[in-house]
This record gives C-alpha cells, structure tokens and sequence, in this order.
C-alpha cells in the first residue's frame, strides 16, 4: 500500500509537550502520532457498531418469538 504524507503546525509549546511525552512513552513522533489516530479509528468504528447493534427489550423478545415459530415449524415438518 503506497504511503501518504500527512503534514501540519502545531505552536512551539504545543510541541515542546508533544516532545516531552514521546520521550516518556519512547516513541518516535510518527508512531506516536499514528498510535493516537488508529486507536481513536478503532473507538469510533466500536461506536459505530454498538449503534447499529442497540436493540431494545422489544426488538429481542420479537425475534426470539420469530425463530421460536422458525424452529417449531422445523420440528412438525420431521
């Protein structure tokens, strides 16, 4: 997969931090940087899902009620 270049500026305090904790975790900037970034991709695709997965009381009693009548149908039909 071909590489891409992401570039910004930050103010000097704000890199001066930066620097100071990259040298506490031993990163270099790059995987610093990257770290933070697909670790917050990851949390938002988690949220992403648990949208899509928020069911109530209702909505699971329905389906369970659905393939009750799924798997009785499968047993009269033996």
């Amino acid at each position: 997969m071909a590489e891409k270049t992401i570039a910004f500026t930050v103010d000097e305090d704000f890199h001066k931090k930066i620097k100071m904790r990259i040298a506490e975790s031993g990163q270099f900037l790059k995987g610093y940087i990257v770290n933070l970034i697909e670790e917050d991709l990851k949390k938002a695709n988690a949220e992403k899902k648990a949208e899509n997965y928020s069911y109530t009381i209702e909505d699971a009693l329905e389906k369970e009620n659905e393939l009750r009548e799924i798997l009785n149908r499968i047993a009269t039909q033996k």
